[in-house]
């Protein structure tokens, strides 16, 4: 299956090479429309060339890469060539603009050589163009990242689900066996996050995990029943019962959830300590005292790469439904962020990970959109409007889901 992630890239590539080809008449009609820096004349056409090349060699790379998946390098110079062809066109229009400045300065300042203002304008725009560049790289990798975690969550999500689903039937055995998948997914994914160099050896693993302080003694414990319930139903010829297969079952459904919400995060651990006080304040709703807190839950937000525990959670669901405002205020100044937010706001506040609070979620839902309904009244700022619109609308849409 491809990478959601690879799927975005493309998709997005595919669309601007769409964009190469209606231009290029325009471009051909002014290709010698440009300017000279640095003794070098530099024209549209150049421009778009190099803007065609940059996205070419960028397509040319993923699917390099998607034949020669090890070699992450080929993915690196994949996303270095597509910063590029995003940079070049604002670039241009900045090399331009710096041009047409220096010619109106240099008529005023006689006694400086133009040569030097060419210079340090040179120095300028190169400091710009590899800062913007190295700035769409990150962000690009960065978001392409999230993308590709949330997708790998939801899909072992599922997976629990379907051993579930043969929980149901009666095939006990290959329940304990999807289930183990999960959890030796979730191991690894735990591994990349915090550094760890990869392993088959999940004994390895979760004796580095105990060093690390990442999981307890109890945690392990429970990953070695699982590992050795899996173990007896591939090699022996007994059959798993249905009690010992629902017990394995729930233990890997607790292990999930808190494996993937395992913090490494000074702020999200400020919050669980100060978590009943953060509750508290955000009923409330003052934003004064309440600054502490969201600027900790922005930071465990971002710090968590995406990946949204329930324990982070309780804290947007409070806000919601009693002080939608506070929202609002994290990602204000967060487009990309609150993108990325509202994704995830299914998972989030309407998957039940337990069983049995389905009713629990259909009345925080109602609750939510009546806040939300209520802030759109009363607010006079149609930008936060705009984003309680689109809060409530991915709610609205959203789908109550039980993973049992």
């Amino acid at each position: 299956m491809l990478e959601e992630s690879f799927k975005t890239k493309v998709g997005f590539i595919i669309s601007l090479l769409a964009v190469v080809f209606t231009i290029k008449p325009f471009v051909d009609a002014y290709s010698n429309v440009g300017f000279i820096f640095l003794n070098f004349e530099i024209t549209l056409a150049y421009a778009y060339y190099f803007f065609a090349a940059c996205l070419a060699l960028s397509v040319y790379c993923i699917s390099l890469h998607f034949l020669l998946e090890r070699y992450e390098i080929i993915r690196t110079l994949a996303n270095k060539f597509y910063a590029l062809a995003l940079s070049t066109p604002p670039i241009f229009c900045f090399l331009w603009i710096i041009t047409i400045t220096i010619n109106w300065i240099s008529g005023f300042i006689s006694h400086v050589p133009t040569e030097w203002l060419h210079l340090i304008s040179g120095f300028i725009s190169g400091l710009t163009a590899a800062i913007a560049g190295l700035k769409l790289t990150y962000n690009f990798n960065n978001r392409l990242t999230k993308i590709d975690r949330t997708q790998d969550r939801k899909e072992r999500l599922e997976k629990l689900a379907e051993a579930h689903k043969l929980f149901k039937s009666e095939m006990y055995d290959f329940a304990v066996i999807e289930a183990f998948k999960v959890v030796e997914l979730t191991v690894q994914r735990l591994a990349e996050a915090y550094g760890i160099p990869p392993s088959r050896n999940l004994n390895l693993l979760l004796n580095e995990f105990v060093a690390r302080n990442i999981i307890d003694s109890n945690d392990l414990n429970l990953l070695n029943q699982i590992r050795i319930n899996r173990n007896q139903s591939v090699h022996t010829a007994n059959p798993t019962d249905k009690s010992t297969a629902e017990h394995i079952l729930n233990i890997s459904k607790t292990l999930i959830t808190k494996l993937d919400s395992t913090p490494n995060a000074k702020a999200f651990s400020w919050l669980m300590y100060n978590r009943d006080k953060t509750i508290s304040l955000f009923k409330e709703g003052n934003l004064g005292k309440c600054k502490e807190s969201l600027d900790k839950l922005s930071t465990a937000w971002e710090e968590k790469d995406g990946t949204v525990a329930s324990e982070i959670a309780i804290f947007f669901e409070t806000a919601l439904i009693n002080s939608p405002h506070l929202v609002i205020n994290i990602f204000e100044a967060k487009g990309q962020e609150f993108d990325f937010w509202l994704d995830n706001i299914e998972y989030m506040f309407f998957t039940d990970f337990i069983g049995g609070q389905t009713t629990t979620l259909r009345k925080n839902k109602n609750e939510m959109i009546q806040s939300i309904e209520n802030y759109i009244t009363h607010c006079n700022n149609e930008h936060h409007i705009s984003m309680a619109q689109r809060i409530l609308s991915s709610i609205k849409q959203a789908n109550i889901k039980e993973i049992v």
